[in-house]
């Protein structure tokens, strides 16, 4: 068992020139543990981290008690206690964090239980069936962690497995560290929290994710890695070769093959398509002495630039427009400020950790209060208008139950594979799911019900409504046939990246479509035989449009990828404006005039006027439902909806005194 901590215990920060630090007082001097008041969750130590792990059974001060091996927020462990005090199991403060994608987030994001900064870069686009994209993501939680993209940056190439004496260990792609008890070959074992199987046999090691995607190792020895060798689902497989204990080169489902090549210090530096014909490097890594990624080159040359502090923490990140973002943190390194070089989603963070509790104050002023619990889980949010929202979890980290600003309760109930089967609102209307593997069936409150068919690749081959109409699809090489109840036909026909290359319809009509070398549909040919051509920039965003008689529809986008001009095949422009929040303020024609738009503190729209000056005003419940909309010349209308929040009425007086009343039903 391990030892109860307290203050001038030590801290091992993995954080350069930190070092070891003791715990600082005040923690908890009512409790003396030793002689010296006990340590908990929260707590500080003289590198500035905090304490956020702890034995949650044990209650100090209405805190977790914290021990030798809990862990603290620079990603270090408290290294001794009291060798006559023992609290709990063996820590497992490491061994049941939440995902990023659990957590919840405020700006670029950030973290709002923790402070821990995340962004991402989607760095390529694998054009096969898989649906499989390398996204590269940085944490400040794990500046300590170096991998094949330098301090603090992880892919799911990163991945690996170590079996160690009792038990085997995952490095998942956020670089988290996952554990499971040590299974032998033939045994499996299902981690309930993370919703993963882990499988063994002699030869191997499986991780499958809930939606039965399998990342494949090779089985290590005790002690050592077991690397990625393949990554397959229902559609295909991706295959990983090594030289020198690193991947030399990638094939995806359809024969593509990508190497990747490093630098003297086992440092991603390209990543290049060999099947092109001109072998496109897609991309190119550069870092700094220390090892860190300061920038990457897109085919294009185009550069994206990072910039860290002495700990490894990022503070600058530009873009390839130049466009500048910026990250300031505390002592205990978390995140205190983050915004754009104009203010764009500017956030400012205030950390009570005491209180579990943090908050935060956007671009317009309009502040959000969330706490969370030990897991960085937010339990409960209070929104800028003082609405309140509560979120309550199972001891696997599955949400049960919601209760909205009106407080009604919403319920959710999950299977022992973690997925939910059922969500049940405050008036008992039930949604269900059913599950023999993947979804079967998924059911409404009216009990109108969706059926699913899968063949023995687990590729969905059938849908049918409670109505009895169908839709079925079977593959048959890179032709696919998809036939409808109501007797229509389809064929449809792929390229090798499964792209869609042809689409002919009953009548025998067809549609031809082309595409470049990354896969973006550049051509379309109708079944008249005229053509569209399509135009795209360096990230992908389409920005030319070629009708049939040579008309061309334009956009322009800003650093954030949104539409700031369009302009069509006459010439005419419409030109976006947007707030810092991104919101759309205005839209100005060629003429001039202007189309408003005005947003209440929780970004909902309360007010527009048109280019001719009428305008509306809209009102909102308080789950957010707009039921009032009133016009300038008089008309004023209100909506009503079901349980399922579905509009059922409206029901107005229009300004010439006609009544209006309308109702909705759905099947």
């Amino acid at each position: 068992m391990p030892k109860a901590a307290k203050v001038d215990d030590s801290h091992a920060c993995p954080i350069p020139f930190h070092a070891v630090k003791q715990i600082v007082p005040p923690c908890e001097p009512s409790v003396l543990i030793c002689k010296q008041p006990a340590a908990r969750m929260g707590d500080q130590v003289g590198c500035g981290a905090t304490i956020n792990s702890g034995e949650d059974t044990v209650l100090i001060g209405g805190k977790p008690a914290a021990r030798e091996g809990d862990s603290s927020s620079h990603g270090g462990r408290i290294t001794t206690g009291c060798p006559t005090v023992f609290i709990g199991k063996p820590a497992q403060a490491d061994k049941e964090t939440s995902s990023k994608e659990e957590c919840t987030c405020e700006g670029d994001p950030v973290n709002v239980a923790n402070g821990q900064v995340y962004t991402s870069a989607l760095d390529v686009r694998f054009p096969s069936p898989l649906a499989v994209n390398l996204v590269r993501s940085y944490s400040s939680e794990n500046i300590a962690h170096k991998g094949l993209l330098g301090w603090g940056w992880h892919c799911f190439l990163d991945m690996a497995i170590l079996i160690d004496a009792d038990e085997i260990k995952f490095i998942d792609k956020e670089g988290r560290s996952l554990y499971f008890p040590k299974i032998e070959p033939g045994e499996t074992f299902f981690n309930t929290p993370e919703k993963l199987t882990l499988s063994r046999s002699t030869d191997y090691l499986r991780i499958t994710t809930r939606s039965a995607q399998s990342y494949t190792f090779f089985a290590p020895g005790k002690g050592t890695q077991g690397f990625l060798t393949e990554l397959s689902n229902a559609k295909g497989k991706m295959q990983f070769f090594y030289k020198a204990g690193l991947i030399s080169f990638i094939e995806d489902a359809k024969g593509n093959r990508y190497q990747l090549s490093y630098n003297k210090k086992s440092l991603l530096t390209n990543i290049v398509l060999e099947s092109s014909p001109n072998r496109l490097n897609l991309r190119r890594y550069y870092y700094d002495r220390k090892g860190r990624l300061i920038f990457v080159k897109n085919e294009h040359k185009q550069a994206f630039y990072y910039s860290y502090d002495a700990n490894n923490r990022l503070i600058k990140k530009t873009n390839r427009t130049g466009y500048g973002f910026f990250y300031e943190y505390d002592k205990q390194g978390r995140c205190i400020r983050t915004q754009g070089q104009d203010g764009m989603y500017s956030r400012a963070f205030s950390y009570f950790p005491s209180e579990q509790k943090t908050s935060v104050i956007n671009s317009q002023g309009h502040k959000t209060i969330y706490h969370w619990n030990a897991l960085n889980l937010v339990t409960r949010k209070i929104n800028a208008l003082g609405g309140e929202q509560e979120y309550h979890y199972d001891s696997k980290r599955n949400r049960v139950k919601e209760i909205d600003e009106n407080g009604q309760t919403t319920s959710y109930r999950y299977d022992d594979q973690g997925r939910c089967r059922a969500k049940i609102d405050a008036d008992n209307n039930r949604e269900e799911t059913r599950y023999q593997g993947r979804v079967i069936q998924e059911s409404d409150p009216l009990c109108n019900s969706i059926t699913k068919v899968y063949n023995a690749q687990n590729r969905l081959i059938q849908v049918s409504d409670f109505q009895g109409n169908h839709k079925k699809g079977y593959h048959a090489g890179e032709k696919i046939k998809s036939s409808h109840s109501y007797g229509g036909i389809v064929a449809r026909e792929y390229d090798s990246r499964g792209k869609l290359l042809l689409e002919r319809d009953i009548f025998g009509h067809e549609t031809h479509y082309e595409y470049d070398i990354k896969g973006r549909r550049v051509s379309m040919r109708d079944r008249n035989g005229f053509q569209t051509r399509y135009k795209y920039d360096a990230e992908d965003r389409l920005i030319q449009t070629t009708n049939p008689v040579g008309g061309n529809r334009k956009i322009i986008y800003n650093a954030f990828g949104q539409k700031i001009e369009q302009q069509n095949e006459n010439g005419h422009t419409i030109k976006y404006n947007y707030n810092l929040e991104g919101q759309l303020t205005a839209l100005t024609n060629e003429n001039g005039e202007q189309h408003q738009f005005q947003y209440d503190a929780l970004n909902r729209l309360v007010f527009d006027q048109e280019f001719d000056g009428q305008h509306r005003t809209y009102t909102y419940d308080a789950v957010g439902n707009l039921i009032q909309v009133k016009e300038s010349e008089g008309s004023v209308f209100n909506l009503s909806y079901d349980k399922l929040k579905r509009l059922v009425g409206v029901e107005g007086v229009e300004v010439n005194g006609s009544v209006i009343k309308n109702s909705y039903q759905y099947d």
